[in-house]
């Protein structure tokens, strides 16, 4: 993962740690819905329902995701 400082992505995804800091009970739901894939993936679809996946730049808030091809190159 990376981005461009201060990408409004990662901005919700810091501020949301807290909220979905907690514990499932099963160590493995814990982790991935708490910090893991699984809690990336439920930011993401928040993110991208709220119309901020517009504009590339500085001021751009798109996410892009690459395939392996792409970044192997």
């Amino acid at each position: 993962m990376g981005s461009i400082p201060q990408h409004p992505f990662f901005l919700l995804v810091i501020e949301s740690l807290r909220e979905y800091d907690r514990n499932w009970r099963l160590p493995y739901i814990t982790v991935m819905y708490s910090t893991g894939p699984l809690f990336l993936s439920v930011i993401w679809k928040k993110y991208m329902s709220s119309g901020s996946n517009v504009g590339d730049g500085v001021a751009g808030g798109r996410v892009r995701i690459l395939m392996m091809d792409e970044y192997n190159r």
